[in-house]
């Protein structure tokens, strides 16, 4: 092939098919799909979800993860993380729910790749409304086995049992502590972190967090459920999350929380009522859910999801404009070569 000049810019052809190589490589490594644009980039923040198996999950979930999602981590009340491709890429907090199958739940949490580990789900709540009905002494008498998990080089970080938001809560972890020293004068019961819950007004979530704070000011917290439940409105309960959501996110001793919400309306239960669900009855974020997902900033708005939503898929249309624009270039490659 003979080279010669371009009857219009003066340049080669041989110059400008390099020019044109040259940038096509610069566009193709421009454009190529980063982790974000594939939904795959969790930024690192502290929010999760407090997930509970319907009939709806399978189609549910993956909203939860998709896009631009906030999302970084999920507990279940379970030793196991769920059978969801989706949730792959988020952090599972296995739980030790009671005393029920405690040798089975540790030694399944023992083989997991995940690092920190929740106990006892309310011990001082009663099993009618979703607590374990666990005498502090009996707590502490498990944590012999419990305290396991942190050793060798897998060794896991595991929690203080997470009671109530409550009286009755603080007591039961002032008894608990009592017949940790009682039985291990040593070392008492040892823990990484605190996990908390909270269903009610901010001011009560703000206030309780700063008396687990007070009282054990070495450690992280998590909030691992919150939520304003019923007969308060969509609106107060929008109010309550917004506040803290701000409070959390700004407190540096708070290291991570989760909504008690992860269901449509439709799905939640009588005590917490319909407007904490993050879902509506087809499937799609409601104006709640659409919140907690970091609203139009990540992408998110009601009515996204599996019911017809695009839940935060800004990346794919990167994608598809990043193909076009490579097939253009490499067509006009092509006609300048030949």
């Amino acid at each position: 092939m003979r080279y010669t000049n371009h009857p219009r810019t003066g340049a080669s052809v041989h110059n400008m098919q390099s020019l044109l190589l040259q940038t096509l490589a610069a566009v193709l490594l421009l454009t190529r799909p980063t982790a974000a644009q594939n939904g795959t980039d969790n930024p690192g923040t502290k929010r999760g979800i407090s997930w509970i198996g319907t009939k709806s999950s399978a189609t549910d979930n993956s909203i939860f993860a998709s896009g631009k999602t906030p999302i970084t981590w999920y507990k279940s009340w379970g030793a196991g993380p769920i059978q969801d491709q989706s949730f792959t890429k988020l952090d599972f907090a296995p739980m030790i729910h009671s005393l029920e199958n405690l040798d089975q739940d540790i030694r399944v949490i023992n083989g997991l790749r995940y690092e920190n580990v929740l106990t006892f789900n309310e011990p001082d709540g009663a099993t009618s409304g979703g607590g374990t009905n666990i005498e502090p002494e009996d707590a502490a008498e498990a944590w012999a086995d419990i305290v396991k998990l942190r050793e060798g080089k897998n060794g896991k970080k595991i929690s203080l049992p997470a009671t109530t938001g409550s009286p009755n809560g603080l007591e039961w972890l002032q008894k608990f502590n009592e017949s940790c020293w009682d039985k291990y004068e040593d070392t008492g019961c040892e823990f990484d972190f605190v996990a908390a819950h909270w269903y009610g007004a901010f001011e009560g979530l703000a206030s309780w967090l700063g008396t687990l704070h007070e009282t054990y000011p070495d450690k992280d917290l998590w909030v691992t459920e919150m939520a304003l439940p019923q007969p308060a409105t969509k609106e107060e309960v929008q109010g309550m999350m917004n506040q803290s959501l701000a409070f959390l996110d700004a407190t540096d001793w708070v290291a991570r929380y989760a909504w008690f919400g992860a269901f449509r309306e439709d799905e939640a239960n009588d005590w917490t009522g319909d407007a904490v669900a993050l879902l509506d009855d087809d499937g799609d974020l409601t104006e709640l859910g659409a919140l907690y997902m970091g609203g139009e900033a990540r992408g998110f708005e009601a009515g996204d999801g599996s019911g017809g939503g695009s839940g935060g898929s800004q990346g794919s249309a990167v994608s598809v404009r990043a193909c076009w624009w490579s097939t253009v270039l490499v067509s006009v490659v092509f006609v300048a070569m030949f």
